[in-house]
């Protein structure tokens, strides 16, 4: 695997969330790799003493740069291209859940349009590489709420086309002992749950192999690469070392109907529905939705349908309500 010759900027939204300040973690303490890391939410991102990260020793010496405002919609596209400028690769590890949003149309706008919004700015300020945090059985055609609005979101990343787009498709996550939901639990009796740590390495240490690659030219076909929890784990070195799966936009648009995992489709309906219910708790990656005052760490899911799916989620009481079909369709629609 090739890796970079140099330290290199990157971008991280959704910082707050459990995934995301495992990211900010990686990256921040990895200064021979990266030279700055410029983060934009709602709040500032604060790390546990225990992660042994100085962060504001970090601000101090200018390699990291918050950016925060009261709503990630009042951020001008100037202002956030100029946050992007000169930087490798966007990491948005951003979500919420339906219920911290408040409603319907207040998730799919958090999850979705915002995410596509700043994606598309990335790309206008030069951004290499796109790094998003999804969820296991994510696909514009679900009937569930939380897995159509990540698909929705995935489908708009991959038409901006950046030369390379890394989606991360974690199923059941684990944010340690003490932040597990009680649907978390059951579901990690009979499902291996990743860690939100390795899920962090693993986007962290993919970013990174990927700026040692030749620049891509105008010719080249965009690259688009899904990883699920086998590759995930491959990457941080828990199985035997192998390449996570890689397509370009075409291939990509071929294998759409097969499962995330290479299951058919309705196998992974139902891995997405057992998942989904202890997963939208789980992957919460940080920002509630605009309109709710607190945060929604806690709520937010990193990969939803196992746990949250917000790129940070999960479907325990949120996929079955995201399930019913009519009123959220007509509100998604």
């Amino acid at each position: 695997m090739a890796t970079a010759s140099a330290s290199m900027s990157v971008v991280v939204i959704g910082g707050t969330g459990a995934t995301g300040k495992q990211l900010v973690r990686s990256l921040v303490s990895a200064p021979e790799r990266y030279s700055r890391v410029t983060l934009i939410g709602r709040r500032k991102v604060t790390l546990p003493e225990e992660y042994g990260v100085d962060l504001e020793k970090a601000e101090s010496d200018g390699r990291v740069v918050q950016h925060t405002s009261p709503s990630l919609d009042e951020v001008s596209d100037e202002t956030v291209k100029q946050l992007c400028e000169g930087s490798h690769a966007f990491f948005c590890v951003l979500g919420t859940t339906r219920r911290a949003a408040g409603s319907a149309a207040a998730f799919y706008h958090l999850d979705c349009e915002v995410v596509v919004r700043y994606a598309k700015l990335a790309k206008e300020a030069g951004v290499k590489h796109f790094s998003l945090l999804t969820s296991v059985g994510s696909s514009p055609n679900s009937w569930f709420l939380y897995t159509r609005t990540k698909g929705e979101a995935e489908q708009g990343v991959r038409e901006l086309k950046f030369p390379r787009t890394s989606i991360f498709r974690p199923g059941l996550l684990d944010r340690g002992q003490g932040q597990r939901r009680f649907g978390e639990k059951l579901v990690s009796l009979v499902m291996r749950p990743l860690s939100v740590a390795d899920l962090a390495k693993a986007m962290e240490q993919d970013a990174f192999s990927s700026a040692g690659e030749p620049s891509a030219t105008a010719a080249d076909e965009p690259v688009v690469e899904i990883l699920t929890n086998a590759d995930i784990r491959r990457i941080v070195g828990q199985t035997a070392p192998a390449q996570p799966k890689k397509e370009t936009e075409a291939k990509e648009a071929s294998t759409e109907g097969k499962g995330t995992e290479g299951k058919p489709a309705e196998t992974e309906e139902a891995t997405t529905e057992a998942e989904g219910k202890a997963s939208e708790e789980t992957a919460t990656e940080g920002e509630p939705a605009e309109d709710k005052g607190e945060p929604a760490e806690d709520k937010a899911t990193e990969g939803e349908p196992s746990e949250d799916k917000a790129t940070e989620g999960e479907p325990t009481e949120d996929q079955a309500t995201e399930g019913e079909p009519s009123e959220d369709k007509a509100t998604e629609g």
